[in-house]
């Protein structure tokens, strides 16, 4: 049987004649990486703690966090270029966590200088926006329609949208463990007129639409299909399938656009496993 999705249907009827029956999506084979690249370390080509990343067509670009610069390499993984290093100046980073290409700009949330900065894609700096009277902690980064940015404020427990430019708009968003509440929101991505957000330390998913308004949560604390603990990053592809980076059980997890679990990969299944994923792309 070729690997892939199939539906199985299930019935079964008991000593009363009552008839029971179910359908369930199966997914055959192991999803394995093409490709894999990179090891510990300060060198070209080298990580320390990377914690996103994003690409075109032609390249992959990895936010290299402790390394405290942002790494780009072609589609096979061979080393291109870095820029960034430890500091406070223009172009100079203190960890940067996140990343999104947009329109050739690469736009890097600098964690600890509470900034974004943006570059075109062969790292040299554009400008940045943002400082510590807004931010504090800017984490996951997308875009709407008309090219506003929305970013997370991972410990002002906040969402911000500012213009293309970096100019700031508004804000939603406040701490607690309700719904509609944010604990540490991280990864973050916009389909149409919704936002979601990896709501980390609530072990959720959050939706909003772009105006704030609180939708829905999908899933909760726990190490069942479907639960989390400490979600990271998320994406959906043209399919409508979301994907989350289920940190602390090591995992990734695919749900259809109802919230239903399609796949499950699990690190001890990968090449020398998978832990704590981070950053998502598709």
């Amino acid at each position: 049987m070729e690997e892939g999705f199939y539906f199985l249907s299930l019935s079964a009827v008991d000593g009363a004649n009552n008839i029971a029956s179910d359908t369930l999506l199966l997914y055959i084979g192991e999803p394995y990486p093409k490709i894999y690249f990179g090891i510990f370390g300060k060198e070209k080509g080298e990580f320390r703690l990377p914690c996103d990343i994003s690409a075109d067509s032609s390249f992959i670009y990895v936010a290299d966090t402790q390394n405290e610069r942002v790494q780009k390499f072609d589609k096979k993984g061979n080393f291109i270029l870095s820029f960034g290093n430890h500091g406070r100046k223009e172009g100079e980073f203190m960890q940067c966590n996140f990343i999104s290409l947009k329109n050739d700009k690469l736009y890097v949330s600098d964690q600890y200088n509470h900034r974004i900065q943006v570059f075109d894609s062969n790292g040299n700096f554009i400008f940045s926006f943002g400082n510590k009277s807004i931010f504090n902690q800017p984490g996951g980064l997308d875009f709407d329609s008309e090219g506003n940015i929305y970013v997370s404020d991972i410990h002002n427990y906040k969402i911000h949208k500012f213009s293309p430019q970096g100019t700031y708009i508004t804000s939603f968003g406040e701490y607690g463990s309700e719904p509609g509440k944010f604990n540490q929101p991280c990864g973050i991505f916009i389909l149409d007129t919704l936002i979601y957000i990896a709501d980390r330390q609530n072990n959720r998913i959050d939706i909003f639409t772009l105006d704030g308004e609180f939708i829905t949560t999908l899933g909760n604390e726990g190490e069942e299909r479907g639960k989390f603990k400490h979600p990271y990053d998320l994406i959906i592809d043209m399919d409508t399938s979301l994907y989350v980076s289920d940190q602390h059980n090591n995992r990734i997890q695919k749900f259809d656009k109802f919230g239903n679990v399609l796949l499950t990969i699990y690190g001890d299944k990968l090449p020398d496993s998978l832990k704590q994923p981070a950053g998502l792309f598709v």
